[in-house]
């Protein structure tokens, strides 16, 4: 079993600014919990809008006042969620994150919060 090296100085923590630290971490999961409740409401909408598009697309179809090209919307919807499309735009948000805010830990717990509560 090893041993800590007692020539190693432990840090000081009573210099470390506690107080910046708290309210980065609090502000950050504010606006995570915010950002996340706003994006499962507006996700939500998108996906009811999307559905009733395709439930009144079909209805027009099945009466005969449209054609629709299922094969070209097949193809636009597989190059919209290919992998390498949402790993690259996933990659982007989360590096933007990153670097605007300093306390991502907190964001990211805030967003997944808001996001359940949502």
């Amino acid at each position: 079993m090893s041993q800590a090296n007692p020539t190693t100085p432990l840090p000081d923590f009573n210099a470390f600014d506690w107080t910046g630290l708290g309210k980065q971490l609090g502000l950050g999961a504010i606006l995570g919990f915010a950002l996340g409740y706003l994006a499962k409401k507006a996700m939500k909408a998108v996906l009811l809008f999307v559905g009733l598009l395709l439930l009144l697309l079909v209805a027009l179809e099945t009466q005969g006042l449209i054609t629709i090209n299922w094969p070209a919307l097949e193809d636009g919807y597989n190059r919209a969620v290919a992998a390498d499309t949402l790993g690259s735009t996933f990659n982007s948000i989360s590096a933007y994150i990153g670097r605007v805010l300093p306390s991502a830990a907190g964001f990211v717990l805030g967003f997944m919060l808001g996001f359940r509560k949502g």
